[in-house]
């Protein structure tokens, strides 16, 4: 048994030798920009369902949330009687 695990020892240290050591190649990768988190509140009312319904449908040809569009829609109120 010690010879078994002498020579397992000698062709180990034998491929160490012979085998070029191998480093991981350095991934660079550019350093994330992290945004400040905007404070929320909750909204909550009402709506006609017509005026729902065409909001799912802006939502889904414009390809953004319904919040993003309450949020565009809100600002532009704002905005307008500033």
């Amino acid at each position: 048994m010690s010879n078994d695990y002498k020579e397992n020892r000698n062709k180990l240290a034998d491929l160490v030798k012979s085998t070029p050591a191998r480093m991981p190649i350095q991934e660079v990768r550019p350093v994330e920009v992290i945004k400040p988190k905007v404070e929320e509140s909750h909204v909550n009312f009402w709506a006609p369902s017509s005026i729902m319904d065409e909001v799912k449908i802006l939502s889904i040809r414009t390809k953004k949330s319904i919040k993003q569009l309450a949020i565009e829609a809100l600002t532009d109120l704002i905005d307008k009687y500033k």
